[in-house]
């Protein structure tokens, strides 16, 4: 039982690190004048629910095939995107219509 823990943690980590490197680390090149080492982590954490969730996901609908998979990268971005960065950077827009903003007019 500790075990299954121990390994379903690490996996949720190492894919949260592996999507944070790709979509932050590298989308940027460089280490921003104006990041923190506080808001970095606080990326990280929201980039560890959006994996759990998405991995969890993979796990209870069985994804076996690439369409689904492609469903659950698009609810993995809905999440980080949609969800996350439009609510907390938000650009003015009100909540629950943020939910929308980036999935629909970015993506």
């Amino acid at each position: 039982m500790l075990k299954q823990f121990a390994q379903r943690w690490a996996l949720v980590v190492g894919v949260t690190l592996i999507l944070w490197v790709i979509s932050e680390r590298i989308f940027w090149s460089m280490w921003r004048p104006d990041e923190e080492i506080g808001g970095a982590v606080m990326t990280i954490v929201m980039y560890g629910i959006a994996t759990y969730i998405a991995l969890y996901a993979v796990e209870y609908f069985k994804v076996r095939t690439f369409w689904s998979c492609m469903l659950i990268g698009a609810l993995y971005g809905w999440i980080t995107e949609g969800i996350v960065a439009m609510t907390i950077l938000g650009g003015g827009i009100p909540f629950p219509f943020s939910l929308s903003w980036t999935a629909l007019a970015w993506h």
